[in-house]
């Protein structure tokens, strides 16, 4: 006991009570810490074969569900992926209708998430989900126009709306501010 008292003699606070058990708690913790940390570095090597299967067949397959790609698809991706896929897609039709509105020269030559540059007189589109490069059919249904615009940006980040329109774009079908139109993926 005397051994005892010389080890924690040091380890009293400044009420006479031993704080050892302080030590002790945050010693556990800190294990729990390495522990748990040694743990979670480990998961994601025996996740990613998991997790790529997944992709392979969920989350790609679900993301292009709703749009058909054209032959463009080539430059998106490469090699045999990307003919998979195109091959997948290609039974794939997509309508909906929505909110559209559009966007113009406030954002003359900036680039979009394609990657291409903004021309707000094109026949270009953005959508949050359909794939870069789709093709899609935009129905003003108040005048009963149509035009065929290709999807290169992401967008609209407004609530309620479906699609972003290029200011050429929403000329062709006669819109000014917003409208509800039909949309259909053309092959």
């Amino acid at each position: 006991m005397a051994a005892f008292r010389i080890i924690f003699r040091g380890v009293r606070n400044n009420k006479g009570k031993r704080s050892h058990m302080k030590v002790v708690i945050r010693n556990a913790v800190a294990l729990f810490g390495l522990v748990l940390a040694a743990l979670t570095l480990a998961a994601p090597a025996e996740a990613r074969a998991g997790h790529a299967g997944f992709h392979a067949r969920g989350h790609h397959v679900h993301s292009i569900r709703h749009a058909h790609f054209s032959h463009r698809i080539r430059s998106a991706h490469s090699g045999r992926f990307a003919l998979r896929f195109a091959n997948r897609v290609r039974h794939v039709r997509h309508a909906s209708g929505g909110n559209a509105s559009w966007y113009g020269p406030g954002f003359q030559g900036r680039k979009t998430a394609s990657g291409e540059r903004f021309n707000s007189g094109g026949l270009t589109a953005a959508h949050r989900s359909l794939p870069f490069g789709t093709r899609v059919r935009v129905t003003n249904n108040a005048t009963g126009r149509s035009v065929v615009v290709r999807i290169n940006d992401r967008g609209p980040f407004v609530g309620g709306r479906q699609i972003d329109l290029a200011a050429g774009a929403a000329r062709a079908i006669g819109m000014s501010g917003t409208s509800y139109v039909s949309m259909a993926v053309v092959r």
